[in-house]
């Protein structure tokens, strides 16, 4: 029974990492003066379009007659729509980020990944950029200079672990 109680929390944690990932990823929309928010937040919106035009497409003629057959159905929308969305949302903030350099200016952007991560990333108007990683564990900071080296800095964690009694 505890193997599957462990296993039933393992499962409810990707699920909820999963959930907050797409909440931090398609709708959290923020209308900050500067133009990086601003591009980023048509960017997800965009994804959020394309995701919800793709399960219309696939969920139009209706969901099968039973429910396991409904039950597929709905989970492969769901994974053909995350995709397209995901990839219709990065190629906008490919666009979106060269056009920022075109115009010299710094574009930057925040995401999360599955396991919770949270990712900031700056792509600078002279083609270098920095990404810093940030978990419970530490923060991994990656960026390049200007004559093509790249760098690491990983710091450890901010909490200290908790003394055991």
């Amino acid at each position: 029974m505890d193997a599957l109680a462990q296993s039933l929390r393992a499962g409810l944690t990707r699920l909820l990492w999963a959930l907050q990932w797409f909440a931090r990823e398609f709708l959290w929309i923020r209308f900050r003066p500067d133009a990086s928010s601003i591009l980023m937040s048509l960017c997800r919106m965009l994804g959020l379009a394309a995701i919800l035009a793709i399960l219309r497409l696939l969920l139009i003629a209706g969901l099968a007659p039973t429910l396991l057959g409904a039950a597929c159905e709905l989970a492969f929308a769901a994974l053909v729509a995350l995709f397209v969305g995901n990839v219709v949302k990065e190629l906008a903030v490919e666009v979106c980020a060269r056009a920022m350099a075109t115009w010299q200016r710094d574009f930057s952007r925040t995401g999360l990944t599955l396991d919770g991560k949270i990712v900031r990333e700056t792509l600078r108007a002279d083609g270098t950029w920095i990404r810093c990683v940030t978990s419970e564990e530490g923060t991994v900071c990656e960026w390049t200079d200007r004559f093509g080296g790249c760098y690491q800095v990983v710091t450890g964690s901010r909490v200290r672990p908790r003394a055991r009694v």
